[in-house]
């Protein structure tokens, strides 16, 4: 009897036991899946986000892997997505380059144009596009892991890379990418730093070797570099320096291809690229050691970035001063490159200005061509900022310099879509009431002419060219009168011409990534910078752009000097004048210098379709349900109401003020 019972006390158990396991798996199988991302804030930090799902974005778990809707996902790891609904192809790329194509219900994948087998296709599920989150995040470089007993996806988004370098800034290991796709990726080493805002470059040599470079954008807000330089063969790490300064990095390889000059802020060592051996090691510190100390700052310690080196010289920028000097080498000469390349009053301004928040000479090296150096040169045309290229030819002190810059329409027009531009008596313009063909007219209205049934946006005019967003949104130049129309590239965006050169977005008008090509011929198409885009501005000062509507940021035109004006809350409407920048930051209008500094509420107004004219700002304010056009001078004073009705797309040419009326929808004028 007592054996009896014990047996059945122990049966209850097991039963008790059993059931206790089947409810706890019963309740992890039912809890919905939840993917975090771990990441780097702005400021170093590591933050964890959790991607919210709607009811029926919520992720699916299937043959053991987690699939997750297509947009949610590139939202958050910001790559670009193209769909071809007819073959129903999937394309994907990341900032660094790397492709990855799916297609609908196939398990076959090309990551790179190598065939890459999965354990579950993407697929359509109520409309979504469903795709495997494992597969797509670690072909794109980041650390994916499952935890079962909460149902839970970590991505550790930790890692930048290009094609051939991946550099993990949680654990500072710098790595050759292995090309087989077998994710052995080669340890070359680590990269000590404090991680801030990172960015990395490489550039191939001329005999297969790799010279990195790494900006780490530090200090608040983001105004210190450090530049550290790494040279790579095949398996292993050459040389490696570290530059602490106020402007960022790039490579520096001698003009005929041969030598790579690695520099630490002290001394500059130089490379035959051919064999890898050190060929020379120039103490800067003793070259120039004329210069006085960087005061006022006493804890900055005099160093030198190396910009430029030929057979016969050294090209230095100070890291504090941020003032362009050259020595020869045969003799030590030292030639002051701001000298002679500035006007007396540049050069002062330039003395006063190479400092913390300054600029120093506004002088960039672009490259030796020809016995020449040629800069990029910023400076003064009376209110205005403007870039020109100027010449200094080895073994003379007199500059070459150039035409002064053009621009195809105003930056308020541009960011106004673009729909009216000027050029001499004529304005030419998208004509909305008849399906926004490009159409021309006088300014006083008359000769209304249409120049092609293409659809125009980002109208640009210089000469007798025009350059638009034409039909499926195709990069388009066509002569005034309508003969010549040329295609230059397709999926094209946010145009803006200056100079030379051509300056847009690609692929998506909301997160496309910034091109160039020349404006004569649309040749040397060079992708500029990687970010994803939401609204691009381009100055003879500089390319300012919007990345998802929360960040200001600042480049030089070749790509470099990346600066964060604002790193949080929401930035649109991006207008540039002169030294200021317009826009709308967190719901309210506000101001801040082209450098960063002096951010100034002008209105507590939500103004959209901001354009700036002189001292006035016209816009909408978005926070009345009807909108109505506005006028606020640039102070914050003044505002006045110019119409009731509800306002769109404001263009300013000349004295005279359109907006598209979205009552009549028709296009008026304010005189």
């Amino acid at each position: 009897m007592k054996h009896t019972l014990k047996t059945g006390l122990l049966v209850n158990m097991i039963m008790l036991i059993m059931f206790g396991v089947a409810m706890t798996r019963g309740s992890a199988q039912g809890k919905d899946i939840q993917v975090k991302i771990n990441r780097f804030s702005e400021w170093g930090e590591i933050v964890q986000n959790s991607i919210e799902f709607e009811h029926q974005e919520k992720p699916r778990l299937e043959q053991g892997r987690v699939l997750i809707p297509l947009r949610k996902i590139s939202e958050f790891l910001g790559f670009t997505v193209s769909y071809d609904h007819k073959s129903k192809k999937i394309d994907l790329a990341d900032h660094a380059g790397k492709k990855i194509a799916l297609t609908i219900s196939d398990k076959t994948a090309m990551v790179n144009n190598k065939p890459v087998k999965m354990d579950v296709p993407a697929k359509v599920v109520s409309q979504l596009t469903f795709v495997p989150l494992r597969f797509v995040s670690e072909n794109f470089d980041q650390s994916v892991k499952w935890d079962p007993s909460t149902r839970t996806v970590l991505i550790d988004n930790f890692t930048i890379s290009t094609p051939e370098y991946l550099f993990n800034q949680k654990t500072l290991e710098l790595r050759k990418r292995d090309l087989s796709g077998q994710g052995k990726h080669a340890l070359l080493g680590k990269i000590e730093m404090r991680v801030d805002w990172v960015s990395m470059d490489v550039t191939k040599t001329k005999h297969g070797n790799d010279l990195i470079v790494i900006n780490n954008n530090t200090g608040a807000p983001h105004i210190f570099y450090n530049i550290y330089t790494i040279y790579v063969s095949e398996k292993e790490i050459i040389d490696q320096s570290e530059v602490h300064t106020l402007f960022s990095g790039q490579p520096v390889i001698s003009a005929d291809g041969e030598k790579v000059v690695i520099g630490d802020g002290k001394t500059a060592r130089v490379y035959d690229d051919q064999t890898k051996m050190q060929l020379h090691e120039y103490d800067l510190l003793r070259i120039f050691q004329g210069d006085k100390d960087p005061s006022p700052m006493d804890s900055w310690e005099k160093s030198y970035v190396v910009v430029g080196f030929g057979d016969n010289y050294i090209l230095v920028r100070d890291t504090f001063k941020m003032l362009t000097q050259m020595v020869y080498l045969d003799t030590l000469e030292i030639v002051d490159i701001y000298q002679a390349l500035l006007s007396n009053e540049e050069q002062e301004k330039a003395l006063q200005n190479g400092r913390p928040f300054g600029s120093g000479d506004r002088l960039t090296f672009l490259e030796e061509k020809d016995g020449k150096l040629i800069f990029n040169k910023y400076y003064e045309d009376g209110p205005y900022i403007k870039q020109k290229p100027v010449e200094f030819i080895l073994g003379a002190r007199v500059p070459v310099k150039s035409a002064e810059s053009v621009r195809g329409n105003t930056t308020g027009n541009l960011n106004n879509n673009g729909l009216y531009a000027q050029g001499g008596d004529w304005i030419y313009y998208s004509n909305l009431a008849d399906e926004g063909k490009l159409y021309k007219m006088k300014a006083d209205g008359s000769v209304a002419t249409k120049i092609t049934d293409d659809t125009a946006w980002y109208i640009n005019v210089v000469g007798d060219e025009i350059f638009y967003s034409g039909k499926d949104w195709n990069l388009t130049k066509i002569k005034t009168d309508g003969s010549g129309k040329t295609i230059l590239d397709t999926q094209s965006y946010h145009i803006n011409v200056v100079d030379d050169w051509i300056y847009y977005t690609r692929v998506h008008m909301q997160d496309g990534t910034i091109y160039k090509m020349k404006k004569e011929d649309g040749s040397s198409r060079t992708q500029i910078n990687k970010d994803p885009v939401s609204q691009l501005v381009v100055t003879e000062e500089g390319i300012f752009y919007s990345s998802y509507y929360i960040k200001l940021i600042r480049i030089n035109h070749d790509g470099s000097g990346k600066t964060k004006l604002i790193s949080e809350r929401s930035v649109a409407e991006i207008n540039v004048i002169d030294d200021w920048i317009y826009f709308n930051y967190n719901k309210s209008l506000n101001k801040i210098k082209t450098d960063g500094s002096q951010l100034t509420e002008i209105s507590s107004d939500d103004a959209r379709e901001i354009n700036v004219a002189g001292d006035w700002i016209y816009y909408t304010d978005s926070a009345e349900y009807w909108k109505k056009l506005y006028q606020i001078h640039v102070d914050g004073s003044g505002k006045e109401k110019l119409s009731d009705d509800k306002p769109a797309y404001i263009h300013l040419l000349d004295n005279q003020l359109y907006y598209y009326d979205q009552y009549t929808n028709t296009m008026k004028v304010i005189n």
